[in-house]
């Protein structure tokens, strides 16, 4: 009896034993370690990136002169590069062939006169029919388009300077024969106020401007001088050939003395901001394009989140992003490059 006691606690204690051996064997997997980084506040700013362009600066008041009627050019009396004044004599046609069509014209509007006064005399004794009498009436009025026709090519023989300012161009010599329209002589103004500079801008520049927007103009004929211009016009219709926009900048030339075709950097000021994120740019990770990635922290402030943002500018430091509502506040600068989504971390202060 004795011996069945024993041999039936050592089976009750032996499970027990061997169940509280293998507890012990088992062992915890160890603890994973969080990744120590450092982070940075994100600043919300009203931001205008400036628009940097060059172009070359032109009169805004820049004429094709030509005749209203062809002929044979007599003479020029302006050379390229020489000042002229408004309503200056620049070009004379010769009028020998002028001058005899418009006398053919003038005798034929006497005759048809005389006889459209003789045949209106004899109607009204009806001694003429109507159709003599409309014939007359018809002649008479043809021969007075003729002469006025004559007349306009007599007085638009001449070319004079629509205004002061400068020749930069003869497009024609003289004894060569010139159609009506034809461009003789390119001017432009030279009044401080009718210098222009016309750039090209991308959509996405085009969208920030407006009217009057101001800008800063560095010319290579005046280095270290810098000059005032502000938009003018903007093109709604963009360039079929190049893509972008044309913008116009009026500049304020003050005392200098300027000509067609200076080479200028310009510099313009947007006054439309739009509020924007800045981020060390050593926050991104990846970019793609206009997108970016980079990790904000929780606000647990021990896990991060992978966010995508649009980026609207890079500067020299720092990338400009919209963040939409500001919800991005702390990024991850250092150690973001060992971190995935939900990645647990510990901020170094």
């Amino acid at each position: 009896m004795k011996t069945f006691i024993h041999k039936f606690l050592l089976l009750a204690v032996l499970p027990a034993t061997l169940a509280g051996c293998g507890g012990a064997a088992k062992t915890d997997e160890p603890k994973k370690e969080s990744v120590r980084v450092k982070v940075a506040e994100v600043e919300y700013t009203d931001f205008a990136q400036p628009i940097l362009a060059s172009g070359t600066l032109v009169s805004d008041k820049e004429a094709r002169l030509s005749f209203k009627t062809g002929g044979i050019i007599a003479e020029l009396l302006v050379d390229e590069g020489e000042a002229v004044a408004k309503g200056q004599l620049l070009a004379r046609l010769n009028l020998t062939e002028i001058d005899a069509q418009l006398g053919q014209a003038r005798n034929a509007f006497e005759k048809a006169e005389r006889d459209f006064k003789r045949v209106s005399n004899l109607y009204r004794d009806s001694a003429a029919t109507l159709e003599q009498f409309q014939n007359a009436q018809t002649g008479y009025q043809l021969a007075e388009q003729a002469l006025q026709i004559a007349g306009f090519n007599q007085r638009y023989s001449s070319i004079y300077a629509t205004e002061s300012g400068r020749v930069l161009r003869k497009l024609m010599n003289e004894g060569e024969l010139v159609g009506p329209g034809q461009p003789v002589y390119v001017i432009n103004s030279t009044r401080p106020g009718d210098w222009v500079i016309r750039i090209g801008v991308a959509d996405r520049d085009w969208a920030r401007l407006a009217l009057r927007d101001p800008a800063q103009v560095w010319l290579d004929a005046y280095p270290g001088d810098t000059l005032k211009a502000e938009v003018s016009e903007i093109a709604e219709v963009a360039d079929p050939l190049t893509g972008t926009f044309s913008v116009k900048l009026r500049i304020e030339a003050g005392e200098r003395r300027l000509a067609s075709g200076l080479v200028a950097r310009i510099r313009l000021l947007p006054a439309r901001k739009e509020k924007l994120g800045l981020v060390p740019i050593e926050a991104v990770t990846t970019a793609d394009r206009d997108a970016a990635t980079l990790f904000s922290l929780r606000d647990d402030s021990k896990t991060v989140e992978a966010r995508t943002v649009q980026v609207a500018h890079i500067l020299p430091d720092r990338v400009a992003v919209r963040a939409e509502d500001e919800t991005l506040r702390t990024v991850v600068t250092d150690g973001a490059s060992y971190l995935h989504d939900g990645e647990t971390v510990t901020v170094l202060r």
